[in-house]
């Protein structure tokens, strides 16, 4: 650890394309690696701020599990619709076995042209409000079923 830290702290010297800010934040954690302390709480550029360092340092992302409603849904020619969704359920992963297109609302209607894509064989995980519903067709002349399934 001592070399990283050597290192980091000769090019924080001489790199002055560096904002002020920045270098000094990276000179309190390499401060804090040397003493071996707790590294200082700094959110990240996408607007994430990780949990204390000395509880692991992971971002406060909840842990889903699919354990909740199972709902299977054909895929065709017209816009069908789930049912809605229980009040405990913030998230829906998709799974459908023939590509598709689909919407989420409290009555929503999907549009080929202009609703999210998914391809067959694809699983995506999104977030979803109680009361909404899911509504699905199919891409081109893609035939099959959608699984939907609530967090738990």
């Amino acid at each position: 650890m001592t070399d990283l830290v050597r290192v980091a702290a000769a090019i924080l010297r001489t790199n002055r394309e560096l904002s002020h800010d920045f270098r000094e934040q990276v000179a309190q954690m390499l401060e804090a690696l040397e003493r071996n302390d707790d590294m200082p709480i700094v959110p990240d550029l996408s607007g994430n701020t990780p949990l204390d360092p000395r509880k692991g340092g992971k971002y406060d992302l909840p842990i889903l599990e699919w354990k909740g409603a199972v709902q299977q849904i054909a895929i065709g020619t017209t816009s069908v619709q789930s049912t809605k969704f229980a009040n405990t359920a913030r998230a829906l992963r998709i799974a459908p076995d023939a590509a598709m297109h689909y919407l989420v609302g409290v009555n929503p209607t999907a549009i080929k042209t202009t609703s999210p894509f998914l391809g067959a064989g694809a699983v995506e995980d999104i977030q979803i409000k109680a009361g909404e519903r899911i509504a699905i067709i199919q891409d081109l002349t893609a035939t099959g079923f959608v699984t939907l399934t609530e967090d738990g």
